[in-house]
């Protein structure tokens, strides 16, 4: 928290919604399993089964990413990024368009992505891993990078930018 949040400037830190409530409802994972479409995603996140009675809720100022944030990325058209489960994006059933033109930064890498969303049948998490696919792991099992997300307020409006490097998003209150 201090990390991140420490090093932002007054002004950022000013726009961001400390007291979000975080939707952590648990995904259907389990051994074997690969996750849902971003649709199905997105409405498991969002809901009320847990495993062994944690909340449904979090509040604070940071978090991390829903996987459903990751399939929402895409600039795709290609049905199958609506169809396939995310956990499928890669390899033999794969689309890779589903991976390749996602906005977000260092999708693919060396090391997979914590998410936010946790198995509602046991101690697992949902990850995006190296390969640019929803996966699913067991807390502890994996050291992977941590990728914080804010809320921001709803007064923060987009002043100006395309939000490409060259012309970047510029908020304003």
């Amino acid at each position: 928290y201090n990390g991140f949040y420490g090093r932002m400037d007054d002004v950022s830190k000013s726009y961001i919604d400390k007291e979000h409530i975080w939707k952590i409802g648990g995904g259907e994972g389990g051994e074997g399993t690969s996750s849902g479409t971003r649709e199905e995603m997105y409405q498991q996140e969002r809901g009320t089964k847990v495993a062994y009675g944690n909340p449904t809720t979090w509040k604070g100022a940071l978090g991390l990413i829903y996987p459903s944030d990751y399939g929402y990325s895409t600039s795709s058209t290609a049905s199958e990024c609506d169809t396939l489960p995310m956990g499928h994006w890669y390899g033999v059933y794969g689309k890779a368009e589903c991976i390749y033109n996602s906005w977000l930064p260092s999708v693919t890498g060396d090391s997979s992505i914590w998410t936010i969303t946790h198995d509602r049948k046991s101690i697992g998490v949902f990850l995006l891993n190296y390969q640019g696919r929803i996966d699913h792991t067991y807390v502890g099992s994996e050291s992977l990078r941590i990728v914080p997300v804010v809320y921001l307020k709803s007064n923060v409006r987009l002043a100006s930018g395309t939000g490409t490097k060259e012309n970047p998003f510029i908020l304003e209150m």
